[in-house]
């Protein structure tokens, strides 16, 4: 999706949102391409009917997030605990724009289907493409924990932090800030840690020279 559909759609998005806030009587096609500034052609090129518009607004942030990093000279260059805290930190920005609307559909929408959403999708594959494509990530974390339990995992706590943000009375949502803080903390020491790595080609150097008189031997096997 290039730069000038993300920001139509952004802008249609949004114009559907105020009018669906203002209730169903001004929630209507033709006042959504009116407010949204987009043909009734375009419209339904774009979002096929006017209930899916809104069911649209969680994984477009995802495509708005998308955007905002192709423009960051610097988002390969950072540490894997700091592309977590930016996809997350992005998307809270994202929901505070249209707080409202976030409160009265996020559970509705998202929290509590059974089945995976598109945006519950969306956000597996952007962990999937942080984790990836992350050197620090240790080789025996990267060969058993990358996969899709892992991310789905993820996108659920994803979604346990944004419900616990929309319940943050503190100031400037610092409890929110806090606990997403310790979560990626938890998260990058878990996949980065070379212990596991370091123990394992120890153990492997030392069966491989028969060292079976070592205490290490002793200790891990008998």
């Amino acid at each position: 999706m290039n730069d000038k559909t993300v920001e139509q759609k952004t802008r249609v998005i949004e114009a559907a949102i105020a009018l669906y806030l203002a209730g169903t009587d001004h929630y209507t096609v033709k006042n959504i391409c009116e407010k949204g500034e987009i043909t009734q052609s375009e419209f339904y090129k774009l979002f096929g009917n006017k209930e899916r518009v809104l069911w649209q607004f969680y994984p477009h942030c995802v495509d708005r997030y998308r955007v905002i990093i192709t423009m960051m000279e610097d988002h390969d260059r950072m540490s894997l605990s700091e592309k977590l805290e930016n996809f997350i930190f992005v998307m809270l920005d994202f929901f505070q724009e249209q707080r409202l609307f976030v409160e009265k559909t996020f559970g509705k929408m998202l929290a509590k289907r059974p089945a995976k959403t598109a945006f519950q999708k969306e956000v597996e594959d952007v962990f999937r493409e942080i984790l990836e494509n992350e050197n620090d990530v240790a080789f025996l974390q990267h060969t058993f924990l990358l996969n899709f339990l892992t991310y789905d995992i993820l996108a659920g706590e994803f979604f346990s932090l944004v419900k616990f943000w929309l319940s943050d009375d503190s100031e400037n949502y610092e409890k929110t800030m806090a606990y997403a803080d310790k979560l990626i903390s938890f998260l990058t020491e878990i996949l980065e840690i070379s212990i596991v790595d370091k123990g394992f080609d120890l153990a492997k150097f030392v069966l491989q020279n028969n060292l079976k008189n070592l205490p290490f031997y002793n200790w891990i096997f008998k």
